[in-house]
This record gives C-alpha cells, structure tokens and sequence, in this order.
C-alpha cells in the first residue's frame, strides 16, 4: 500500500495490528503534526511558482500544510509576479522613448 505521508486521525477508534491481530487504541498510533513553518510553506510556494518540488515535500504539504495559507500564497506571489511585469514594461516603454 502507498502511503505519502498522511494521517487520518479518528477520535476513539481502535485497529488491529495487521501481524499479531490485536487491538490497540488508535490515540497511542496517531503523531503530533506539526504545522508547517513559514519559512516551509514560502519554500513550497516559490517551488510550486517553478513548477518543481520533491515527493518528499509534497507529501509533507499535503499532510501538515493548511489549504487556506497556500491559496493566499499563491493569490499574493500571483499579485507580485503582475506587479513586477508592469514595472518591467514601464521601465522598457520609458526607455525605448
């Protein structure tokens, strides 16, 4: 099976080992996840801008980033990137003249 990284978290489940057949609290198999870091999610920003990034991080994203924070990441570097163009164009248009 294929896991990435992910983590269901279900209050006051139980599963079974898959080898021994016993039963242990799911609370003592679930980790703390941490949020991800601002510098983290800046890095996983400008990568996804690129185009590129490793599995590794991509499944850390998935399972400790908020949706929320990349969508507003991408909205502000999306506004930036236009912001950049216009001066770039106005630079050119202003020299050429």
């Amino acid at each position: 099976m294929y896991d990435c990284g992910l983590k269901m978290m279900v209050q006051g489940a139980t599963m079974k080992h898959p080898q021994a057949g016993t039963e242990f609290p799911e609370e003592n198999r679930l980790e703390k996840v941490k949020p991800l870091s601002f510098v983290e999610m800046l890095q996983s920003a400008l990568w996804a801008l690129l185009g590129v990034q490793k599995q590794e991080n991509r499944a850390r994203d998935f399972a400790r980033g908020n949706p929320w924070h990349f969508i507003f990441m991408g909205v502000g570097f999306t506004f930036f990137f236009v912001c950049l163009l216009l001066v770039i164009v106005q630079f050119a248009l202003g020299a050429v003249s």
